[in-house]
């Protein structure tokens, strides 16, 4: 993993093509006055366009390939620059080196991507968010406790469980011993400083003998468990009746049925009681385009952004 500082308008030239090429004579060809009627292709130009000021007005590839690049909601999709394909999230840009095809011959594996994350040189003093724990490194580097089998000696990669909804490539899971495991993963102990605490939630459903807690004084004061799912969902805690205390997250799985694991993954602090942001950015937009290159600007804040060439 590799970080990209901030600048007022950094610019990351990722790739670079050199190509050559020959043009043919083409004959006029006549243009429609509008697109036809069909409901695809009204459904195309229905789209809102995510377009920096200075290229707003610029004639637009129609496609839907390039209609979606430039439209897509939040963060454009995978884009191909052979041999690389490349996006970008909340969290920075994705690169992925796929070597070899899939099972089913139809496209290239890609694998895990190389994630280049930004940091930010004037970070507020007192940020809206905070993450307190994202489970990107071993239990013992993040200071946890184990006890038992269940949550391994590391936290748990998408490959191994196939879950979605988790941030970044790690989350806590008390899988490793599948159902039959059982065990319990503590939190160091930490002030709560803000008032609401965000996380993502999945696994099985029974209160009883699994779930995430919040512990103050030893005691559970805070409880939620998954909806018999392997995707992580969140939930939000309001923490406001216990600002300035001490507490710790502990996630119990005392269970060997069915559904019997708990995850948990992304614990933020926020002043806010909406749903976090997954990672620094909140939304990309399109800064230009050309026959060879795409540029894509990822937006942390109204003055802070970060420009990516491709």
């Amino acid at each position: 993993m590799k970080n990209l500082p901030f600048f007022s308008r950094p610019r990351l030239i990722l790739f670079v093509f050199f190509c050559s090429f020959v043009t043919a004579g083409v004959s006029a060809v006549p243009f429609a006055e509008k697109p036809p009627e069909n409901e695809s292709v009204q459904k195309l130009f229905a789209r809102t366009l995510h377009l920096e000021p200075e290229v707003q007005g610029k004639p637009l590839p129609t496609n839907d390939w390039w209609t979606t690049l430039l439209a897509n909601d939040g963060f454009p999709g995978r884009l191909y620059a052979y041999p690389f394909t490349v996006s970008a999230n909340a969290q920075g840009v994705q690169i992925w080196y796929p070597l070899e095809w899939n099972q089913n011959g139809t496209e290239m594996d890609a694998g895990e991507p190389l994630v280049i994350e930004p940091i930010d040189p004037t970070p507020d003093s007192d940020p809206v968010e905070q993450i307190l724990f994202d489970f990107e490194k071993d239990w013992a580097s993040i200071g946890w406790t184990l006890e038992g089998n269940a949550f391994g000696d590391v936290p748990m990669t998408h490959g191994q469980h196939g879950s979605r909804g988790i941030v970044g490539k790690r989350y806590a899971a008390s899988f490793y011993g599948q159902d039959g495991g059982l065990g319990k993963a503590t939190s160091p102990e930490f002030v709560i400083e803000k008032d609401y605490l965000h996380f993502k939630v999945g696994g099985g459903s029974e209160k009883e003998i699994l779930g995430v807690h919040l512990l103050i004084d030893s005691q559970s004061v805070y409880q939620e468990v998954g909806k018999k799912s392997n995707d992580l969902e969140w939930r939000t805690w309001d923490l406001r009746r216990y600002r300035g205390k001490k507490a710790k997250v502990q996630l119990v799985d005392e269970s060997k049925g069915g559904w019997g694991f708990i995850s948990a993954d992304h614990f933020v602090f926020s002043k806010l009681s909406t749903t976090p942001k997954s990672g620094p950015f909140s939304h990309a937009s399109t800064l230009n385009w050309g026959d060879w290159h795409v540029s894509m600007r990822l937006h942390l804040s109204k003055s802070k952004k970060a420009d990516v060439t491709f």
